[in-house]
């Protein structure tokens, strides 16, 4: 139907069974648009960019994934409905931004993005008791970033650009322990994290 997101439901049915879907109400379609620049401003095509869907905290570890590549413009789009959803857009060397729909907002809220390069990073966390920690990555306003890392499996590689970042923590009962500030210098490396 034009102008609104698809809808999919998967139902199994026995030979002659039929199945009532009642009232299927519709979202506004809109998009979100990603822009890759280099350090100067210049639009970069044909670069692969990650689009990961993650419901608040509910399953952020399995995001949905949708892959889309650059334009001549530098740009990548997603089409999706109005429902809340939280996005978390990256790829390559460019650091990761997230990007959330609120539940009532309304269709024709197109979200622009710009992607700006980033540098690969190392977190390297341990606790003094050396019992392992969950760790999420969220950005400064606390929107998730990437998916939970167990630091039992030693260090985290991400790419993010320079800037202030959280990380929370939490046993591996997942009981919630702090919230720590993360500060990327340019160019990236090592960064060394104590954990409670």
């Amino acid at each position: 139907c034009e102008g609104y997101a698809s809808f999919h439901r998967g139902v199994i049915l026995r030979p002659g069974e039929l199945f009532d879907f009642g009232d299927v109400t519709l979202s506004r379609e809109r998009r979100l648009h990603a822009q890759v620049v280099d350090s100067t401003g210049r639009p970069l095509a044909q670069h692969r960019i990650h689009f990961f869907q993650t419901d608040g905290w509910s399953r952020p570890e399995n995001p949905a994934r949708t892959y889309s590549s650059t334009d001549a413009e530098g740009l990548a789009s997603l089409l999706t409905g109005a429902q809340r959803q939280q996005w978390i857009v990256g790829g390559g060397n460019f650091g990761l931004q997230a990007v959330v729909w609120e539940r009532g907002d309304q269709g024709n809220d197109d979200r622009e993005i710009r992607l700006l390069a980033g540098s690969a990073v190392r977190i390297l966390a341990a606790a003094p008791d050396g019992q392992a920690r969950i760790l999420w990555l969220l950005d400064s306003e606390g929107l998730l970033l990437a998916p939970r890392h167990h630091t039992q499996f030693g260090e985290w590689s991400v790419t993010l650009t320079p800037g202030s970042y959280l990380l929370r923590v939490e046993d591996l009962d997942r009981n919630f322990l702090a919230t720590l500030d993360l500060r990327v210098p340019d160019g990236g490396g090592d960064i060394l994290v104590t954990l409670p």
